[in-house]
């Protein structure tokens, strides 16, 4: 589950948690696990996408044309095991390629100028509360 303050989404429904007792994903990754991140272009996925943390070991992948189907997509072409089984492997290489060839994906290494943005604005409020 991803809550993000300026997420539009669900509102109806988050505005009644009281206590988020799911720790951010940055807490759980190893910095010995090569860790894949598969988002789709569609502005649903802004708030959750610009707001990942990239790491050495972290590929963040933005696959276009596509919102909150990646797994479908993937499966459709044809890629969705060999995805898994070459992150499995670790060959990150390969995964790459295959999302990047065939899925007109875009591979981030770097945070972007957005998700700089974001990070300064999240931690603006909350020093602000």
């Amino acid at each position: 589950m991803s809550v993000a303050r300026d997420d539009k989404r669900w509102s109806i429904w988050r505005d009644r948690i009281t206590d988020v007792r799911v720790r951010p994903v940055a807490e759980q990754l190893s910095d010995t696990t090569t860790c894949y991140a598969i988002f789709g272009r569609h502005s649903r996925e802004t708030p959750q996408r610009e707001r990942f943390q990239l790491r050495d070991n972290v590929q963040a992948v933005v696959l276009t044309n596509t919102g909150q189907n990646r797994p479908q997509r993937l499966k459709q072409a044809g890629m969705h095991d060999d995805v898994m089984l070459f992150a499995f492997h670790g060959q990150r290489g390969v995964v790459g390629r295959l999302l990047t060839e065939k899925q007109s994906a875009e591979r981030w290494t770097s945070p972007t100028d957005a998700m700089r943005l974001r990070a300064q604005n999240d931690a603006a409020a909350l020093a602000a509360a």
